[in-house]
């Protein structure tokens, strides 16, 4: 469900869709490939082994968030989580942001191992996730990142051990500030309803490239669910993706896209907020207003 490319790649094309690609073989299989298909006389194999590589990657990454979420859900009142499973390595760390934003809380995920378990850690606004592993750092054989993201290995037997001390260190930040732990959401500006047209898109393309330091915008807008549609996985043929349609005038609907996230409790007519991006989108020579969902306020 992925739109089309415009006329020339933007730091979107080589943020979400050409870097997966080159990362999945690395994070899957060896980097060298990588290599080959940059300065090989015939990258095309390299380029769909690229793309078997990163369609790898999402099934095993949805397979990880699954089962990391059940876990999750054992240690409800903890302010840490601390879980392992039969989980490739190198895509705990993917998996581990994404545990972190659904329950708010600093996430440590790794490989279980008869000896030695090896995971990522990412941490939530306000917590030094490489601080707390320093806290305990005579439980783990290395550690290693920075204040929003880590990597370890530790001896299995130390698991309950480490998973004390980490609650111990985030408990004792939480007892000083609380506020930490309630889940946040920003935006720029309120936008209403009868703006959201592709003179926004328009604008917005003036001010690219987007990145760290110069975040793209982000709107709230407000309201009526008209139609939602659920796009379904390829492989697992469940509900993946959620496309919401909000009235505009004229009796005409706005669709936002929500990418991985199935809202089965938006109902039509029920009235929502919603947090959005805006991008152009060229389709067969016509340009249009693509709106992509953030986050979502179930409004009673």
């Amino acid at each position: 469900h992925a739109t089309a490319m415009s006329d020339k790649g933007d730091e979107k094309d080589v943020g979400f869709r050409v870097g997966p690609r080159i990362n999945a073989v690395g994070r899957l299989e060896h980097a060298d490939s990588i290599i080959e298909a940059f300065i090989g006389e015939n990258p095309d194999p390299l380029i769909e082994y690229m793309e078997t590589c990163n369609d790898r990657r999402k099934q095993i990454q949805q397979n990880i968030i699954a089962e990391a979420e059940r876990s999750a859900a054992e240690y409800p009142d903890d302010p840490i989580l601390f879980l392992g499973g039969d989980w490739h390595p190198g895509v705990v760390g993917i998996a581990a942001s994404k545990i972190a934003e659904k329950f708010w809380k600093p996430t440590w995920l790794f490989q279980m191992s008869d000896s030695v378990c090896k995971g990522s850690a990412r941490s939530m606004i306000g917590m030094d996730v490489t601080d707390a592993m320093g806290y305990c750092s005579d439980l783990f054989l290395k550690f290693g990142g920075h204040k929003a993201a880590g990597g370890y290995t530790f001896p299995t037997e130390r698991i309950d051990q480490i998973r004390e001390k980490l609650n111990e260190y985030a408990n004792n930040i939480k007892t000083q500030d609380p506020k930490l732990w309630v889940s946040q959401a920003s935006y720029d500006c309120q936008l209403p309803v009868e703006l959201i047209d592709l003179d926004l898109a328009d604008s917005l393309q003036d001010l690219k490239p987007f990145g760290h330091g110069f975040e793209e915008p982000v709107f709230l807008v407000e309201g009526q669910v008209e139609k939602i549609d659920f796009y379904k996985d390829k492989v697992t043929g469940e509900p993946k993706h959620s496309a919401v349609f909000i009235a505009k005038a004229d009796r005409q609907k706005q669709k936002i896209m929500f990418f991985n996230d199935v809202l089965d409790e938006l109902e039509h007519g029920s009235h929502a907020k919603f947090l959005v991006t805006a991008s152009r989108n060229k389709f067969r020579g016509v340009y249009s207003l693509d709106l992509y969902g953030v986050d979502v306020d179930f409004c009673v």
